[in-house]
């Protein structure tokens, strides 16, 4: 794996006795700053009459629900954790639990493995896509939008579009990531028969039917193949899992959040896992972990070499029973659970990003009422929900030990062009990070700005240390403190080894960043 800015794989520091040491990277987009509020993967409805909100620790189990689906599954929330609505792919149950105005009749199918997601358009108060695929066995392998207006029907939302064809030729797998500061998002999706992955930009403006096409990774032939695409939360990687098979059915991409395109295409199951199913990847992007249909297994691999050799060798199975093991999808808690068909209990990977058995798979942590049950799937969601670490306001110091460590978690500080005044984006994320540092007063911030090598060296090197001056200040005014401190590099310090004069856009962005690193004050 080449490890540039996009690909990198950041390794989280434990938080215990021994080191109390608590890493916060900042390189992400704007849009993830914004995000950082907002709770649209609060509530999952899916299975058989079951749902999970997670509003509280563990979640709160849910038994309103009035969906009862085999596979794929999608629900969204409001900015503030309430419900919107939920659908199956084929219908859509507003926050009541009745179908929505015009709600049935969508293309999604019952054993499709992620029939639907569901999006919202940007800039939007109302507007929100559901994407649609159809069963891999399907002749026509349909990929189609239908769009809500939530401010119908006295906010209960009513379907405006219905079944707009996007591709006729895809298998039954779609993922979505955010593309930009813009909450611009892109829609992932595969053509059967080929080697083509399909991303669709859904913008201010709409959807652009005209995909960006990435013609990598292995041949997808035959009529019964299942499994499903997976972003990482920080969207720099995808990973599809496609069952069927003894041959590879695991594979992992780099993606690049800008263009679209993926790349550097790594095999994960040199032997093959029969029958990949679902994968996921830990909050900090280090540790993967996939499943079979309804097989036994939960096989978890070691990311952080970048090898794809060095990954294939890290593969262990944390499975101590023969129960089922399903679908896999990261919560608003950043722990992965893990769906059983046909049972009434979930599990829970407690610390996803420790390698090892250490890892904490509980095999019954949740356990549903009579009446509910899992099926083999969870919601399908945009997966840049999860790039935030939980809200911790309700965990004492002592559980937070217990949880092992704090999320390695990024935030980025972005300023306007030739300014160093905080924008009201970056108050907000200093704001969070007054909220860790009054929690712990026993760590200090100190915060560093670089910016790319355009323009003159000495400029940048006093934009650079009056922006982590100014970050720096707010926090000690925060705080009624001057111990967090603000140092500025300038162009001294890039993360890429372009020659200046050959740098691409891109790579210009990737040097321009604010980092803020917790350390111990003692």
């Amino acid at each position: 794996m080449k490890k540039t800015q996009t690909a990198r794989i950041i390794k989280s520091f434990p938080f215990n006795h021994l080191n109390k040491l608590i890493l916060v990277l900042l390189y992400c987009f704007l849009t993830l700053a914004k995000a950082h509020g907002q709770k649209h993967a609060l509530n999952w409805y899916f299975g058989q009459n079951s749902g999970l909100n997670f509003e509280s620790f563990p979640p709160r189990v849910l038994t309103d629900g009035a969906i009862i689906q085999r596979e794929g599954n999608a629900t969204i929330s409001d900015e503030n954790g309430s419900l919107l609505f939920y659908t199956d792919g084929s219908k859509i149950w507003n926050k009541d639990h009745e179908v929505m105005k015009n709600g049935d009749g969508l293309k999604g199918q019952w054993i499709a493995a992620q029939s639907a997601i569901i999006a919202k358009q940007p800039s939007s108060e109302s507007i929100y896509y559901v994407f649609t695929v159809s069963d891999w066995q399907n002749d026509q392998g349909e990929l189609s939008y239908s769009i809500v207006d939530m401010s119908k029907d006295n906010g209960l939302g009513e379907v405006s579009k219905k079944n707009i064809l996007i591709n006729k030729n895809v298998r039954e797998q779609i993922s979505a990531v955010y593309a930009d500061e813009a909450l611009n998002v892109w829609i992932l999706a595969h053509e059967k028969d080929s080697k083509k992955f399909v991303a669709y930009k859904l913008s201010a403006n709409g959807l652009n039917s005209m995909p960006i096409v990435s013609e990598i990774g292995m041949m997808y032939t035959g009529k019964n193949r299942y499994g499903q695409l997976k972003f990482s939360a920080d969207g720099t990687k995808v990973c599809s899992t496609l069952g069927g098979d003894k041959g590879t059915t695991v594979q992992l991409f780099q993606f690049n959040q800008k263009s679209g395109k993926l790349t550097t295409e790594i095999t994960i199951s040199a032997n093959g896992i029969l029958d990949a199913y679902s994968s996921e990847f830990s909050p900090n992007g280090q540790v993967l972990y996939v499943t079979s249909f309804n097989g036994t297994h939960l096989y978890q691999y070691d990311l952080s070499s970048g090898i794809e050799s060095v990954i294939q060798a890290s593969k262990i199975d944390l499975s101590t029973t023969t129960d089922k093991k399903s679908c896999l999808q990261i919560g608003y808690d950043h722990k992965i659970y893990v769906s059983k068909d046909k049972q009434n209990n979930i599990g829970i990977i407690h610390k996803p990003n420790v390698v090892g058995s250490a890892c904490m798979f509980e095999t019954d942590a949740i356990k549903l009422p009579e009446g509910s049950y899992c099926r083999l799937g969870f919601p399908n969601f945009i997966q840049s929900y999860f790039k935030f670490y939980k809200n911790m306001n309700n965990l004492t110091n002592d559980q937070l030990i217990q949880e092992g460590h704090l999320e390695s978690v990024t935030f980025n500080i972005y300023f306007e062009s030739g300014s160093a005044k905080l924008t009201e984006k970056a108050m907000e994320t200093l704001d969070e990070i007054t909220r860790i540092l009054t929690q712990h007063p026993e760590y200090k911030a100190i915060v560093s700005s670089h910016t790319d090598c355009q323009g003159n060296a000495d400029s940048n090197l006093k934009l650079s240390q009056k922006r982590a001056k100014s970050s720096a200040n707010y926090l000690n005014k925060n705080l009624n403190n001057k111990i967090n401190e603000g140092i500025g590099y300038g162009e001294t310090k890039p993360v890429n080894n372009c020659e200046c004069s050959d740098c691409s856009d891109d790579q210009n962005a990737e040097n321009r960043r604010t980092e803020i690193k917790l350390v111990p004050t003692k």
